[in-house]
């Protein structure tokens, strides 16, 4: 599974993630995500989860010779 994982995110940066997000699905784009929080209910980390759940893009790799 290819994952994307943002720590320690700060609000600031959560509100640029989550906009991301609604603006991925806007162009049809979707995808499993997922979060980590504390005892206390903070977002520790989020992440993307681009695997089968990916829609509307893919991911390519490429060897470099």
């Amino acid at each position: 599974m290819t994952r994307l994982i943002f720590k320690s995110p700060t609000p600031e940066q959560l509100r640029h993630i989550y906009r991301a997000e609604d603006e991925l699905l806007k162009a049809g784009v979707t995808f499993d995500t997922g979060k980590t929080l504390d005892g206390e209910g903070h977002i520790l980390s989020r992440d993307w989860e681009l695997d089968w759940s990916l829609k509307g893009a893919e991911i390519k790799e490429e060897v470099k010779a």
